[in-house]
């Protein structure tokens, strides 16, 4: 299901409905960076989060991991990074993961 929501800038913003009527994470993140109020829980992320290893036993990428790394080995460790954050944000209900690059 999908509602469309005319804006104050009359522009029209349409976002999706999980099964609960509720808005997903996302929706409420474009929704208050829109200046809309969302709804459900307030919208979450972190500008820097450190306990990976602590918390997921995994290492984040860090600048500089990644210097003279080429081919396959590069695209695994950049798939094996975003499913470590596509963790950390299911864990912590964020709505936003931050990336650099």
């Amino acid at each position: 299901m999908h509602v469309t929501l005319i804006t104050e800038n009359h522009l029209p913003t349409i976002f999706f409905l999980n099964e609960e009527n509720e808005m997903t994470p996302t929706e409420r993140a474009i929704a208050a960076l829109e200046r809309r109020i969302p709804e459900g829980l307030v919208p979450h992320l972190e500008l820097e989060y450190q306990l990976t290893e602590e918390v997921f036993g995994r290492k984040a990428l860090r600048s500089g991991d990644l210097e003279g790394v080429t081919g396959q080995k590069r695209k695994d460790m950049l798939k094996c990074n975003a499913e470590l954050w596509i963790d950390v944000a299911k864990t912590y209900d964020w709505s936003v993961i931050r990336s650099r690059g």
